[in-house]
């Protein structure tokens, strides 16, 4: 009697376990098109220029504008358009991942959203951020 107790509880924590985990699962799936939180057109404030202290590239404003199945991404002296994206989302922040147009291969672009009018952005690694005429790094976009 007691093995058999033994054994309907271990197949119920079994199950138990099982449907936990595939509800873990489900939020970590890859979703096709852009989230709707991220939707719209989003700029830095005014910036006096990007990149290291050797190669200043002088810019206005860096830009990025999500649709429902495009990213547009626009960079000083450049711009790239990131098609067929698939996004998840861990905590705060949203995974993006797509062709990207320009060179013919796939990419990860990470956005954090700090509130609903703030996000902060990676690509490869590395912050997309520029300087303000004061010096100081711009580290977010508004949503505009």
């Amino acid at each position: 009697m007691k093995i058999r107790s033994l054994i309907v509880g271990s197949l119920a924590l079994g199950l138990f376990g099982a449907l936990g985990s595939t509800e873990a699962q489900a939020k970590a799936k890859w979703h096709t098109g852009i989230p709707t939180a991220l939707r719209g057109k989003w700029r830095t404030k005014a910036i006096s220029y990007m990149g290291a202290d050797v190669q200043k590239i002088p810019v206005s404003r860096l830009r990025v504008t999500f649709t429902k199945k495009k990213v547009h991404v626009l960079l000083p002296n450049d711009h790239h358009y990131i098609t067929r994206p698939k996004w998840r989302k861990t905590g705060r922040t949203y995974i993006v991942r797509g062709q990207i147009k320009h060179y013919g291969k796939t990419g990860n672009l990470k956005f954090k959203l700090l509130n609903a009018k703030h996000l902060a952005f990676t690509w490869a690694g590395q912050a997309i951020v520029g300087r303000d005429a004061m010096g100081n790094l711009v580290r977010s976009y508004t949503r505009y």
